[in-house]
């Protein structure tokens, strides 16, 4: 499947580095890129058309120290979810607030990490600990907790949605149009593809935002996509 980002995205997404040092190592990080994928420029949109091999990113010195916080960071994690039964919905931004309210492992006066930097680190550790988990539809019971979404529910959500929004044009969207008359993926599925979970990257998040704002108006709850999690039944 051909891969598009913007510049930003590709710097935190694919190298992990921050947009201001891609644009000031931008020859380095692109050849880099070369190695690993065929692609091309569109506008300012970088498109990856073809893997070359595995994807590995640029060895950085500060990879050790950054590995022992994110080792903290998915203690802090276990601190949170694996005592507590409620926590099998999750997500990076639910987390955050965990860490910033009940602090578990000191994470936030440890490193005094901002709230975006909290959340990328904590959807770092989910998706190292619990790899196979399932992105589904919930709604917020409070600031520490979800709740999965009716089927009923659901139905409405996908609906409303369908009617407002459809962000992806050109190519991209001629493929996710394709994979649907081709059906292997179903429409719902495509819907999907466009929304990562709470607090993470969603294609045309500012209107995603507006629209499921009006949701809100409509339904009375946020719906948000978080991940469910395995906790070994407890």
């Amino acid at each position: 499947m051909i891969d598009r980002y913007l510049g930003k995205e590709l710097a935190e997404i694919l190298f992990d580095i921050s947009p201001s040092v891609f644009s000031r190592n931008k020859e380095r990080y692109l050849s880099h890129l070369s190695q690993y994928y065929e692609w091309h420029m569109e506008g300012r949109t970088y498109v990856l058309d073809k893997e070359l091999k595995p994807w590995e990113p640029i060895k950085r010195g500060r990879s050790t120290a950054k590995n022992k916080i994110q080792e903290d960071y998915i203690k802090a994690m276990h601190e949170i979810v694996d005592n507590d039964p409620t926590q099998f919905l999750n997500s990076g931004a639910n987390l955050t607030r965990h860490a910033q309210e009940k602090n578990p492992n000191k994470i936030c006066t440890r490193y005094n990490h901002k709230k975006k930097t909290m959340n990328r680190y904590f959807c770092a550790s989910l998706d190292l600990e619990y790899p196979e988990a399932e992105r589904v539809w919930a709604k917020k019971v409070d600031d520490f907790h979800y709740e999965l979404l009716t089927e009923e529910e659901e139905r409405e959500l996908k609906g409303f949605l369908n009617r407002y929004y459809n962000p992806i044009t050109g190519d991209k969207k001629a493929e996710i149009a394709g994979l649907v008359a081709n059906k292997e993926i179903t429409k719902d599925q495509a819907l999907d593809m466009m929304f990562e979970e709470e607090g993470g990257f969603n294609k045309g998040a500012a209107f995603y935002h507006k629209v499921v704002g009006k949701f809100l108006e409509e339904f009375g709850y946020y719906p948000v996509k978080v991940r469910r999690i395995d906790l070994g039944g407890i």
